[in-house]
């Protein structure tokens, strides 16, 4: 599973958005599309909670330098 890209602008800036994959089988993946980001947001299902992987993407985020975390539940 590969990390999915969109890409929109606005008058004033450009974005970028890296879909990455949340199993841990594909932590490589998440890393690569995570390593330019400024922002990250975190989705958590409400049934299952915060998950060990969970917790491993945020901390990856933090190593990454990545200041601005949204977490997200669903």
């Amino acid at each position: 599973i590969d990390v999915a890209y969109r890409y929109f602008s606005t008058s004033r800036r450009k974005f970028i958005v890296a879909d990455t994959p949340g199993h841990e089988q594909y932590t490589r993946n998440m890393v690569t599309g995570a390593s330019t980001c400024q922002l990250a947001v975190v989705l958590v299902d409400a049934r299952n909670g915060v998950l060990d992987q969970t917790r491993r993407h945020t901390l990856i985020a933090h190593l990454l330098g990545i200041q601005n975390l949204v977490v997200a539940i669903n």
